[in-house]
């Protein structure tokens, strides 16, 4: 039972929730089961205790039903019954005061024709929707609800000024407007940011254009919606692909000046879409790797790269190989020492061993890089499965370990070939890496004009991994 789902729910609880919780499984309204508070009962001492024997089912059904054989079948039933408990606390917990139950509320008394209570409640949608101060298109979203609201209203006659009848079916377009617009920038973003799906946005994009121009020609400036700003923005660069560094320095300043308009996940994806396009700028110019370091930096102490509070491990490592790229040896030690606690429990030790790996390989510390790889591999990481493969291949290399080279040559062609993580671009790219490297160290020592053409070879081959590395040995 130790990874049940119903076990892993009460371990990511609050103290304040499990208090509440408790009270909602004495209650009549929740829960009617004396079978389900005994449940309760004996699992409130052990479920922190994932590893202990007393939360084997079997164990808790002889606790419960001592009298009965054990039966895992209603064993099951019993704790899904508690799990639909504690998710229908979680869900009223929630909606107890945001804008959705605020909606449901105003939609009840509307309904039942009570004019005053129908009114009050439509201010208290208002002020569910005014407490963010974000203009984003949620926001938007629901001033089309709110606007619809008082539409009906005056349909009813209820409480509205006389002369002002059509006025509240203006405010539902143009909410609407905003909202639809917003939405449409946000999915056309994200198709121009990724490479692979250029093609598909390209297809709608005559009739988002049509759609900037009325709202532009209709509406106040976009400057003074700042998510409206900001998509625009993003689009426009994405479009022209000729952005600048100042160009996403004003940007990135812009996003931090307004951040507090922003819901953390907007604030999170733009600095995510401006880290996406820096990179995409690198395999242009090198230079730009100094840019996509002070993001990474500022986004670490804004806590924009955070995933609810942790760092995830591929961003991590990416973090780390971007720095000692850039010849960043002190901050990358600190990164590591001060951040490593943010990774989550279950990668942090492989994560960590494997960031003094890549330092260590950087430094030329091979032997030490090497101790690192082994540990790392034991303990093992889904996220860089096929990294610490090919940092095994340049670590050996560098040590001349030749018999030791070609077992890790294996490793990594047996890997990428049955990988089912990769897909296919870096998949050809690892693929193309091995083999220009077989070249190299095959035909070692190279004549000048083999060098040559090799280093031809891999300047103008398209995805090729780890290609700095391949020119460094050629030297």
């Amino acid at each position: 039972m130790n990874n049940t789902k119903l076990i892993r729910i009460l371990n990511v609880c609050k103290k304040e929730e499990i208090k509440l919780i408790e009270k909602c499984i004495y209650s009549p309204f929740f829960n009617e089961s004396e079978d389900i508070c005994q449940l309760w009962q004996y699992l409130k001492k052990y479920f922190q205790k994932s590893d202990s024997p007393k939360l084997k089912k079997e164990n808790i059904f002889a606790k419960i039903f001592a009298k009965e054989a054990y039966n895992d079948a209603k064993m099951r039933r019993l704790m899904s019954a508690l799990v639909k408990i504690i998710e229908k606390f979680w869900f009223l917990h929630a909606n107890n005061e945001n804008f959705l139950f605020q909606q449901n509320l105003t939609q009840i008394y509307y309904e039942k024709y009570l004019p005053q209570e129908f009114a009050h409640q439509l201010q208290q949608l208002s002020l569910a929707n005014e407490v963010s101060g974000k203009k984003n298109a949620s926001y938007y979203e629901n001033q089309v609800v709110i606007e619809t609201f008082k539409m009906y209203a005056a349909f009813k006659r209820l409480n509205i000024e006389k002369g002002k009848e059509d006025r509240n079916l203006f405010e539902v377009l143009k909410s609407r407007d905003r909202a639809y617009l917003i939405r449409q920038l946000e999915l056309f973003c994200a198709y121009l940011n990724n490479t692979q799906m250029l093609h598909h946005g390209e297809k709608y994009k005559g009739f988002l254009e049509n759609i900037i121009i009325f709202y532009q020609n209709n509406y106040q400036n976009e400057e003074d919606i700042p998510i409206l700003y900001m998509y625009l923005s993003i689009k426009k660069l994405l479009s022209q692909q000729s952005y600048t560094k100042n160009d996403i320095e004003e940007l990135s300043q812009y996003l931090s000046k307004n951040a507090h308009l922003f819901h953390h996940n907007e604030i999170a994806y733009f600095a995510a879409v401006l880290r996406n396009m820096v990179t995409k700028k690198i395999k242009q110019d090198k230079s730009y790797k100094s840019v996509l370091f002070q993001l990474y930096k500022d986004d670490i102490q804004k806590g924009s790269l955070f995933n609810y509070g942790k760092i995830l491990p591929v961003v991590f490592i990416r973090i780390v190989s971007l720095s000692l790229e850039i010849n960043e040896i002190a901050w990358v030690k600190a990164f590591i020492t001060d951040y490593g606690h943010y990774i989550p429990k279950e990668q942090q030790e492989s994560t960590r061993l494997f960031s003094n790996a890549l330092l260590a390989f950087h430094q030329q510390a091979y032997q030490n890089a090497l101790s690192y790889l082994i540990q790392t591999e034991k303990i093992g990481n889904p996220f860089f499965e096929v990294e610490i493969r090919v940092l095994f291949l340049k670590t050996y290399y560098h040590l001349d370990d030749f018999e030791a080279l070609l077992l890790a040559e294996n490793r990594l062609k047996a890997y990428i070939q049955r990988s089912t993580s990769l897909s296919n671009v870096p998949k050809k790219g690892y693929q193309n890496f091995l083999s220009l490297f077989q070249k190299i160290s095959r035909l070692a020592p190279l004549s000048i004009s083999q060098k040559n053409d090799l280093c031809e070879e891999i300047e103008t081959m398209q995805g090729l991994k780890e290609k700095e590395w391949l020119l460094l040995i050629l030297k």
